[in-house]
């Protein structure tokens, strides 16, 4: 035996083989092989302009919404927005809905639409990301625009439009601000050109030896990387002093002001330590990192 809840403007439909199986509320799409429930929202003078599963004519929508229900490929309809001569509204059964093929949901005089309810109906995804709906997941994912990324597509990729050069002597650390306050998750330094060393011959872009001496520090020269704020030589596991680029990574993110200053030190410069015969440098970098507000 089937039974039918109807609610308006939205419509609820369960289905079940028993009159004793109540619909939970937190969910709006489920179906198995004994229980059957949707939450169907309605988007008026609106079609998903999609192959269909199939067409069919029916008295009204709510038979439109239980075909929907009982086909498994079945994720939103198209149902006609006024009956044929007979009485009847086309209604088409379609495989997907308006967040996963969002490029085809159209106004239309002549159809409503109607999909599962899904978390996607609150916009979760920021800067113009794309909500793709998970519904048996009761869940959903973001598909971000190129640099951006995140659960929300709320992190992006700032580039600063400047080129930084750190020296290997002399207190001449490159020096960059951040444009906005938030938060920061990794700094990729990207070599461009020159190069420093601990010896006047030696050329290397990040450091000496087998390490690297590439330090960051906020304005009065309070170490910020290494993470463990010694001024230091260190390894970074896949990086060596002539990596074309050095990844910087937080493990908790780095919370920066608006016009927010840090340098970029070789190591030697910073510590005014054995830097007589340094080669001068400069060792010039692209900075890019990851941000969020």
């Amino acid at each position: 035996m089937y039974s039918t809840w109807l609610t308006f403007p939205h419509i609820m439909l369960v289905c079940t083989v028993t009159l004793h199986k109540e619909a939970s509320s937190s969910r709006s799409l489920q179906r198995d092989s004994r229980f059957r429930f949707a939450h169907f929202i309605d988007h008026l003078f609106h079609i998903l302009d999609v192959p269909e599963l199939e067409s069919i004519h029916v008295k009204d929508r709510r038979v439109c919404l239980l075909y929907c229900l009982r086909d498994k490929r079945c994720f939103s309809t198209n149902l006609a927005a006024k009956p044929d001569i007979n009485g009847n509204y086309v209604c088409e059964l379609l495989p997907t809905d308006k967040y996963n093929a969002s490029d085809s949901f159209k106004p239309s005089q002549h159809f409503n639409h109607y999909s599962a309810k899904t978390p996607c109906l609150s916009n979760p995804c920021q800067n113009n990301g794309s909500c793709r709906a998970l519904y048996y997941l009761e869940h959903f994912w973001c598909e971000c625009l190129p640099n951006y990324s995140g659960r929300y597509c709320e992190k992006w990729l700032v580039e600063l439009p400047y080129n930084v050069c750190m020296y290997g002597l002399s207190d001449r650390p490159g020096v960059f601000y951040t444009p906005l306050a938030g938060k920061i998750y990794f700094i990729r330094l990207v070599h461009i050109s020159g190069s420093v060393g601990c010896g006047i011959r030696q050329k290397a872009n990040w450091g000496c030896h087998s390490n690297i001496g590439t330090i960051l520090t906020d304005k009065d020269k309070n170490v910020v990387y290494p993470e463990d704020q010694r001024a230091h030589a260190y390894k970074l596991f896949g990086f060596s002093k002539d990596s074309p680029e050095l990844m910087l990574k937080f493990t908790t993110p780095l919370v920066v002001a608006a016009g927010q200053e840090y340098q970029v030190w070789f190591l030697e410069d910073l510590t005014d330590i054995y830097e007589g015969n340094n080669n001068p440098g400069p060792s010039c970098m692209e900075v890019i990192y990851l941000f969020s507000l």
